[in-house]
């Protein structure tokens, strides 16, 4: 399978997570996704063994600023 396919079905598998985790309504998708997109960035998997954040900079990223994703409703 070439790389990019996993990548999207990755996102994709983090998307379905963080949605049923978060309790959002389907409507907020772009916020699931954005969410699901800068969690891949900062965290190493199986099809790229750094992060991408560690590739362009050389150091881990900060990760003090991140929360659940979750509905206040």
């Amino acid at each position: 399978m070439e790389s990019w396919k996993e990548m999207c079905a990755l996102l994709q598998k983090k998307m379905r997570s963080l949605h049923l985790q978060s309790g959002l309504p389907l409507k907020l998708w772009p916020i699931i996704l954005d969410a699901a997109i800068n969690i891949l960035n900062i965290t190493p998997n199986k099809i790229a063994p750094q992060s991408s954040y560690y590739a362009v900079f050389g150091k881990h990223p900060d990760i003090t600023h991140l929360h659940p994703v979750r509905s206040s409703m």
